[in-house]
């Protein structure tokens, strides 16, 4: 299956083999990409998935990717058909050649290959092949050109899930409200409709456990975290009714109104609070006023719920800004403490518990306690501060593990080796195998597949896998509290 591109560049599009794909990699190596802009990156989530697809589903493998562009200096074609050539096929033979886009897929070919070839062999790619002539510059600019596009966030993802298109169908038909789902298109005005980030922000709130309004003041980008305990996933596990969406959104609305109104409160603490425990002060009038009659039909929200809050949000910001300081101390981490699950939960549970009892709020205490720290893993996932795909090796941590490691790791390089992904419960993409695993999971499974007899039962994994820049897991955590200390302390 190919063809000749007609025009003054000489050109070919058509269908090739994994196999032949795999056998120049092992022929040329890298320099395959001569005048492509990156190398192959290695063990990342989508070049797993590339590999994943070509053992399991190789015969959807030319369905499911983009293919690769190679440009040449020269180029001849022989047709295995001269008379009807392109009902048969042509086999280029090409001089100069550099693959400019589909680096990656290249090394996940050849990968998989090697290790199910009877599997993958049966997959087939496109491919472009492009006659530069030895034009150089023209090289560059199709390079270049091959590999320009912007960037697609892990929010783009969710714009294909069945359940926003559901959402979009269901609020247009008993609402006439407008829902938009994907970046780039016009933002409909307040009044006809609500956007995906602003449902997504108003569900977190919305939802009973304080964690989703801790998530989301961390980084906005855990919205659109997928897996069990991802936020979307949990978020939108079951379509929300249209009276649900569209309720939540205004009540997100009236609530960052109320607090952009209040400005900087009374004092530092309770402007400090104004300004990073939005999410958690919309989460409070959400349970205290009507959570649970978000779907009743014969509920007033308007005169229950909206017309309340801007009395109210005066008075949450008291309460917390006084539960934070009696129970954090006279100089808390008011940033971090809004960023941080077990301390949103308890300050939740508290808060609501008074506004019940109809407690007022009470002086402040001079006595202090330090917070409890959140774990490493989650923390680094919602601060966002290691990109997916960031390199981590694995290092030990003293003598008799490095005897008991060396040995074994240096049978196959691939086995200190992998990369971040920023999955709060599975963060470690292992090299080795390319599956992902826990920082103390992966060191479990090593040591064990290492025969390490003597080997502790538990271990700390964030101490033993390091970035790049020497830095461990674990370190980068105790950086983040230094420097969180650090601001708040000045507050």
């Amino acid at each position: 299956d190919w063809y000749q591109q007609k025009g003054p560049l000489e050109a070919y599009q058509g269908t090739v083999s994994a196999e032949s794909v795999a056998e120049w990699y092992e022929t040329h190596g890298t320099g395959l990409f001569e005048q492509n802009l990156r190398a192959p990156l290695g063990t990342t989530v989508t070049n797993a998935e590339i590999g994943q697809t070509l053992t399991s589903d190789p015969t959807r493998f030319w369905h499911l990717n983009n293919g690769i562009t190679m440009i040449c200096t020269s180029l001849t074609a022989k047709n295995d058909s001269a008379k009807a050539p392109q009902s048969r096929p042509t086999t280029l033979t090409v001089a100069g050649a550099s693959i400019v886009n589909g680096a990656q897929t290249v090394r996940a070919v050849a990968r998989a290959m090697h290790d199910d070839g009877e599997a993958a062999a049966n997959a087939t790619l496109s491919i472009k092949v492009i006659n530069t002539h030895e034009d150089r510059e023209f090289g560059v600019q199709v390079s270049q050109a091959a590999n320009r596009q912007n960037a697609i966030e892990p929010r783009d993802h969710i714009a294909l899930e069945p359940v926003h298109q559901a959402i979009k169908a269901n609020l247009r038909a008993e609402l006439r409200k407008q829902y938009v789902i994907k970046r780039g298109e016009p933002v409909a005005a307040p009044e006809t409709g609500c956007s995906l980030d602003e449902l997504a922000l108003s569900l977190a709130c919305l939802h009973p456990d304080a964690e989703q309004a801790a998530r989301a003041a961390s980084s906005t980008e855990n919205l659109w975290e997928q897996g069990p305990k991802g936020s979307h996933t949990v978020l939108f596990k079951r379509e929300p009714s249209p009276q649900k969406v569209w309720r939540s959104v205004l009540t997100l609305r009236a609530a960052r109104s109320a607090v952009y109104e209040l400005g900087s409160g009374q004092n530092s603490r309770e402007a400090a609070t104004t300004e990073h425990g939005g999410f958690l002060v919309t989460h409070l009038l959400f349970q205290h006023l009507g959570a649970t009659s978000i779907d009743d039909p014969d509920f007033d929200w308007d005169s229950e719920v909206l017309e309340k809050i801007p009395a109210l949000v005066p008075d949450l910001v008291r309460r917390l800004t006084h539960e934070i300081v009696t129970h954090y101390g006279p100089r808390p981490q008011i940033r971090t403490a809004f960023q941080t699950t077990e301390t949103c939960r308890e300050l939740a549970k508290r808060v609501l518990g008074d506004l019940a009892d109809g407690v007022a709020v009470p002086a402040l205490p001079a006595k202090e306690r330090k917070p409890r720290r959140p774990n490493t893993v989650p923390l680094l996932v919602d601060r966002r501060v290691i990109k997916d795909g960031a390199p981590l090796q694995y290092v030990a941590l003293n003598e008799p593990e490095r005897d008991a490691m060396e040995e074994w790791l240096v049978q196959d390089e691939r086995r200190r080796q992998a990369t971040w992904v920023n999955h709060r419960t599975k963060p470690v993409l292992w090299a080795y195998d390319e599956q992902q695993y826990s920082p103390s999971g992966l060191v479990s499974k090593m040591w064990a597949d290492a025969e390490w007899d003597e080997r502790p039962v538990s271990n700390q994994g964030t101490a033993r896998w390091y970035q790049s820049d020497g830095l461990s897991l674990w370190n980068l955590a105790e950086r983040i509290h230094s420097e969180e200390a650090e601001d708040e302390g000045e507050a």
